[in-house]
């Protein structure tokens, strides 16, 4: 008995050699390199670019950014927008990545992190879209821990540790 797949990949997607897409997958506008992995009910659209060798795991939406080669994306993750990933991360599942953020190579991402881009949103200001939106920057080698909120602004510095749990309100040193 054969097992039910249903995969969209639009006729403008662009899909290199060895691409594994999984079940419920939906697959638009974007740029999968070779040996790129998408678990099932992934969402890759808007312009994303996934580089070789990264994998998205599983229920993870992925939306016009950049991810680096070999890095990977741990299930459940939200990258809106013009966020910009380097090589080799690896991101725990649950993770929250916003517009307008940059992360470097080797970036270790515990669960459940979340990164904010704006300081003081609101309701009024995301329907009228006035919001005033932050870059947050985590450097290359960083590590964060489980559960930490980086707020809008924030630049965490090469091989810098933020510890599981952590509010982050100031930059942190390299």
């Amino acid at each position: 008995m054969s097992s039910l797949r249903y995969i969209h990949i639009s006729d403008n997607a662009k899909v290199g050699k060895n691409v594994s897409i999984g079940n419920f997958s939906s697959v638009y506008e974007c740029t999968l390199e070779d040996n790129v992995l998408i678990g099932d009910n992934c969402s890759i659209y808007g312009g994303a670019h996934i580089r070789r060798n990264t994998k998205v795991w599983h229920n993870s939406n992925v939306y016009g950014c950049l991810i680096g080669e070999d890095t990977q994306i741990g299930s459940m993750s939200v990258i809106k927008p013009g966020a910009n990933i380097g090589n080799h991360c690896r991101f725990q599942s649950h993770n929250f990545i916003p517009e307008k953020t940059q992360i470097g190579d080797y970036v270790f991402m515990g669960p459940a992190v979340a990164l904010a881009n704006d300081k003081y949103p609101t309701a009024k200001k995301a329907i009228e879209g006035t919001w005033s939106l932050e870059e947050v920057t985590i450097k290359d080698n960083a590590v964060i821990g489980l559960r930490a909120i980086i707020n809008a602004g924030i630049i965490v510095g090469k091989f810098s540790v933020v510890g599981a749990g952590a509010l982050v309100t100031k930059d942190v040193p390299d």
